[in-house]
């Protein structure tokens, strides 16, 4: 009998090993569909010169909020008025559920549709700037526009503007520790904080320079509240795995910094 027992003991182990295995090498960049194998980046004239501090993030965004990417990303394109087979721009438009609010008036548990300045076409990612898409599952620190409501295209009416290109999305570490680890490595950065598909690496991390690496670091210091750490990708796997049964606790309220 003892024996019996102590065999399942090291079955029961091992199973659990396995499963915390299968999680930590988890790899967030598989669990999505989009598939793009180059880059194009747009030359968008810019009205006003990208923020290189926080002070001007905050300055020029309505909303700041902390929330986690859903998983039902779909392109919008606007398309020529001269020829309707001809795209325009377009952009990837994606619910986020927002956690923590720094800066606006959304509520903590509010779902809202982001419009991120990129689309794919034939398996080209087309950027507006520099703006590689989000990982779904993963928490950001995110700058936005006030709600838009004019319904002129009626697709856009509700939305929400990320602000200040790739600027205006920042990925949350999943512990302090990783935050010397990231910062100091552009191309981890640029895996923990966008989805790159076949994209080579090269190309990838052109998204990611010096500034935006500062401003990462210090938004990170600044408004992140390690008492309510983020969730791994892989706790949320499963589509329809609630946030309650994820991490059996609940974020409280709006937070001020």
């Amino acid at each position: 009998m003892t024996a019996i027992k102590c065999c399942l003991v090291a079955i029961v182990a091992i199973t659990c090993a396995a499963v915390v295995l299968s999680n930590d090498s988890y790899n967030p960049q598989e669990n999505y569909q989009i598939e793009f194998y180059q880059i194009f980046h747009t030359h968008a004239s810019r009205i006003v010169p990208l923020a290189t501090t926080l002070e001007g993030l905050e300055s020029r965004s309505e909303n700041i909020v902390r929330g986690r990417i859903l998983n039902d990303a779909r392109m919008v394109f606007q398309f020529s008025q001269f020829d309707p087979t001809v795209v325009n721009i377009g952009h990837n438009f994606v619910s986020l559920e927002i956690l923590e609010v720094v800066k606006g008036d959304l509520n903590v548990g509010e779902i809202i549709t982001l419009a991120e300045p990129y689309y794919v076409e034939e398996r080209v990612l087309i950027t507006h700037a520099n703006y590689l898409p989000s990982i779904p599952y993963q928490e950001y620190f995110f700058f936005l526009s006030a709600q838009r409501t004019n319904p002129d295209p009626e697709e856009f009416a509700g939305i929400f503007w990320v602000l200040q290109e790739n600027r205006g999305r920042f990925h949350i570490p999943n512990s302090r520790a990783d935050i010397s680890r990231l910062r100091h490595n552009a191309e981890n950065l640029v895996l923990a904080t966008t989805y790159i598909s076949n994209l080579p690496m090269m190309e990838a991390r052109l998204t990611v320079n010096d500034i935006y690496m500062s401003l990462w670091q210090e938004v990170i210091e600044t408004y992140m509240d390690w008492r309510h750490p983020p969730i791994p990708n892989y706790r949320f796997h499963v589509d329809n795995t609630s946030l309650y049964e994820a991490t059996q606790q609940e974020f409280s309220g709006t937070h001020q910094y």
